[in-house]
């Protein structure tokens, strides 16, 4: 963001980088060296590193908008050290001026977007796998059926509703009628805590391409149904150009390397549960990635131009063990209402090629053996 957006008291880079020392110091209670602006800025804040008098390395963030924390707790919970301590600064003269500063641990490495010109296959897959084993570590214990019922269920129907009156979302009513018909299914799936803003910049990576942080989790909603966080894959693997959704050409690589982390790290318990219900985990990335397109911020849906026209493609989507070798976008949406039968004729078609993908997944339950 620019600085221009910021009050007079932090306008340029001098005002944020003095500002920065100051509160670190008073923070901290330890004198600050030196503070610069870090190489990657998001769109709503200033982030700076400031250097302290003992030798640590801590992170000062001027944000335009009020931050929950909550999120960033529960994370560090699951993951540790590979989350941030993230602490509100009180500083009234700031806050009064409409920017919230918040004290964060540094986290080593550096954002994943800042090795995509260097990388080579090897790295990126590595890079894409090690983010699937660490939300392997994102599950949670609780009743699925209840969000289903408070959340899943009654949000689909605002959107359904908003399809009945708006002509750009009405070609897609039939498609949400069907996923509120299968929504019950998800009942059935183990609850899953996820980052719905997961990209290049938020994901930080060491040398050896692997993941050493994921920061900025604000966005993450409580535990929903695994399968419902999961459409972040499509757009960590995609792009935005020109104000259209597009495959990178690393796409297949991308999607497939965090789907393989995540099930092959996955307790044998959970994996168990969701070798069993694999349409359930199908239906739930369609409805997470309907509520990607048009979020619901209480009784008002709010629909996204590029992601609505990005959606009959988005909706084609299809997990990689329904897909096997094909590619993830289908030609046809084979992807909600497979019958029993339909379903057992393509796993069968597609298993030789998924355990490519899956080895240990399917080898540790005698599958193919």
């Amino acid at each position: 963001m620019s600085d221009s957006d910021f009050p007079t008291e932090l306008n340029n880079a001098e005002k944020q980088i003095n500002k920065a020392k100051e509160l670190a110091s008073q923070h901290l209670g330890i004198k600050a060296i030196s503070a610069q602006l870090t190489t990657t800025q998001g769109c709503f804040s200033k982030t700076l590193e400031v250097f302290l008098q003992d030798g640590r390395n801590v992170i000062i963030q001027f944000r335009i908008e009020a931050l929950n924390v909550e999120p960033f707790f529960r994370a560090r919970n699951l993951l540790g050290d590979l989350v941030p301590i993230i602490e509100a600064i009180h500083d009234l003269e700031l806050v009064e001026a409409g920017v919230w500063p918040f004290y964060m641990t540094r986290i080593p490495g550096k954002p994943w977007m800042e090795f995509e010109d260097i990388w080579n296959e090897t790295q990126r897959a590595t890079c894409s796998k090690s983010l699937g084993r660490v939300f392997a570590r994102c599950f949670v214990e609780g009743n699925a059926g209840e969000v289903v019922d408070s959340d899943i269920i009654p949000n689909l129907h605002k959107i359904r509703a908003l399809a009945l009156e708006r002509d750009d979302v009405k070609p897609f009513s039939a498609f949400i009628t069907k996923l509120i018909e299968e929504a019950p299914a998800l009942k059935k799936l183990p609850l899953f805590f996820g980052h719905l803003d997961i990209n290049e910049m938020n994901v930080l990576v060491g040398e050896n391409a692997e993941v050493t942080g994921v920061i900025d989790w604000e966005l993450s909603p409580p535990p929903q149904p695994f399968g419902v966080a999961c459409y972040c894959i499509q757009f960590l693997a995609g792009e935005i150009i020109d104000k259209v959704f597009r495959q990178r050409p690393e796409f297949e690589a991308i999607d497939r390397g965090v789907w393989d982390g995540l099930l092959e790290d996955t307790p044998a318990e959970i994996r168990d549960s969701l070798e069993a219900n694999w349409e359930a985990v199908q239906t739930a990335v369609m409805i997470g990635t309907i509520f990607k397109v048009m979020s619901i911020e209480g009784d008002e849906v709010f629909v996204s131009k590029i992601r609505l026209n990005a959606l009959p493609m988005l909706m084609r989507y299809r997990i990689p063990v329904f897909r096997g070798l094909s590619k993830a976008y289908s030609d046809q949406n084979i992807s909600q209402g497979l019958d029993s039968s339909r379903y057992e004729i393509y796993h069968q078609r597609n298993l030789a090629s998924t355990l490519v993908f899956f080895p240990r997944l399917f080898i540790a339950r005698g599958v193919g053996k």
